[in-house]
């Protein structure tokens, strides 16, 4: 079985943006749950609608979203310090 990270995005600080390579990001303050880590990271998304939609679930809640991911898919094994 894959080893899964669980992180917490607590804020967006822009707007969808879109790379050379033709791949969404957003900037947000995120949450390392296991290593109780925050740092600022550009989140990938696979395409504008789901990363502006992400985006606008900050407008009406200050609650965190917490998700998890394949630790090798994301995040992986930066560090973040």
């Amino acid at each position: 079985m894959d080893r899964v990270s669980k992180y917490k995005v607590h804020r967006v600080f822009n707007e969808p943006f879109e790379d050379e390579n033709d791949d969404w990001w957003v900037t947000c303050r995120v949450e390392d749950v296991a290593q109780g880590d925050m740092f600022t990271d550009d989140v990938p998304f696979a395409d504008f609608k789901s990363a502006h939609e992400f985006c606008r679930r900050f407008d009406n809640s200050i609650d965190a979203i917490e998700f998890e991911v394949p630790a090798t898919r994301f995040f992986g094994d930066m560090n973040h310090a």
